[in-house]
């Protein structure tokens, strides 16, 4: 009894297969590209984006610890104070002196703060917009990105 050939013949569709296996194919190249761009555009705005959270976070923070004195000069100076504290960068200056600076670094003034009595319990506003620019690595791009920081606390009572 036979076992017949044990040597495997392609079939042409194999053979067809295995011709174009060096060719560039568009649309795995556009994919390809869209993969990388993705990547390196998360990897220049993501820590923005990330310190922009932090920023959020210590805005609540900051009415939660103040929400008793109802009194929004106090909460914009607080706010002004935790936020330089998240992280600091460095820059370089005009000498070319590297500096370690607040990521965000706003001004008291630059602060909205309200509290906004015609609601029942007071509401205690706090807003801050402002830009970060960055200079793309590779690319020596500089982009400017607009982020917002807004966070609101009623001043009434906690009852449980």
């Amino acid at each position: 009894m036979a076992l017949g050939n044990t040597g495997h013949r392609a079939s042409d569709g194999a053979r067809m297969r295995r011709s174009q296996a060096g060719k560039v194919n568009l649309i795995g190249l556009l994919l390809i590209a869209a993969v990388v761009g993705g990547g390196y555009f998360l990897y220049v705005y993501a820590p923005l984006y990330l310190d922009n959270l932090d920023a959020k976070s210590t805005c609540e923070k900051t009415l939660n610890e103040v929400w008793r004195l109802k009194d929004a000069n106090v909460a914009r100076e607080r706010f002004v104070m935790n936020v330089r504290r998240l992280k600091t960068i460095e820059v370089v200056d005009e000498n070319g002196v590297v500096e370690r600076v607040p990521a965000i670094d706003p001004e008291v003034e630059d602060v909205y703060a309200e509290l906004d009595q015609t609601q029942d319990p007071p509401l205690l506003i706090l807003d801050y917009d402002y830009d970060r620019t960055v200079t793309a690595p590779l690319l020596n791009k500089e982009w400017t990105f607009h982020f917002n920081v807004h966070c609101e606390q009623d001043t009434g009572e906690v009852k449980y």
